[in-house]
């Protein structure tokens, strides 16, 4: 196709011809997509997974705090004049607090999700990384010894010392990633154990008390 697109341009004359097949090769060599271009795609990749962890975890938050927000108001609704009002007397109150615990149950296994997502995407865009890396032909030199993660083998290079002791101002081996998803299991148990604990209080009210007395009478025993 260059050479059939060069002798319609330059019209058989061999020294344009010629300019026309070197200029098309030099093109077709600048369209092509070099190993540096991937490496760095890759970084690219992997960095923005990592930044949008923790922003997709900020856009949950808004939502979740609105949620204990609301849980509060409706379980303050319980008390009147520091006097005590059974949840379980209250069933549109209690029926609230259900709901929203089930809204946040809903939002917390959303927030676990997509930390676990990007946590899956960025740890894929690493492996990529280090099997880059690895490669001899796409480096020069010395350059793949110290390329990827292999920042340990850098002439010169010391590591901080890493303290897991939580006291220390010393840098420690944790995991954001895995931290993040941590937040959104615990959020999804205190959701849950709120969800259960209304559900027993509708049921026991159901039974006139008779379920809390039962419950009662076996923990006294």
């Amino acid at each position: 196709s260059q050479i059939v697109s060069c002798v319609w341009d330059a019209n058989l004359d061999d020294d344009k011809f010629e300019r026309c097949i070197a200029m098309k090769g030099n093109k077709d060599q600048e369209d092509r997509i070099s190993p540096k271009e991937v490496y760095k795609d890759l970084w690219q990749c992997r960095d923005f997974e990592l930044q949008h962890c923790w922003q997709r975890s900020i856009f949950l938050t808004a939502f979740l705090i609105a949620c204990y927000a609301g849980y509060g108001q409706v379980i303050l609704a319980t008390f009147d004049e520091r006097k005590y009002i059974p949840l379980g007397a209250n069933q549109i109150v209690n029926g609230y607090a259900f709901v929203i615990s089930l809204i946040g149950s809903i939002l917390s296994v959303f927030w676990i999700q997509m930390s676990k997502a990007s946590k899956a995407w960025y740890e894929c865009y690493e492996k990529a990384i280090v099997a880059f890396a690895d490669q001899e032909q796409y480096f020069e030199g010395e350059v793949e010894k110290i390329a990827g993660f292999k920042y340990r083998n850098i002439p010169g290079y010391e590591p901080d010392r890493i303290s897991n002791w939580l006291w220390t101002t010393a840098g420690g081996g944790y995991s954001p990633s895995k931290i993040n998803v941590a937040i959104g299991h615990l959020s999804l148990l205190i959701w849950l154990i709120a969800a259960v604990a209304h559900i027993a209080i509708a049921f026991d009210a159901q039974l006139n008390g008779g379920f809390s007395q039962m419950l009662k009478s076996w923990i006294c025993h």
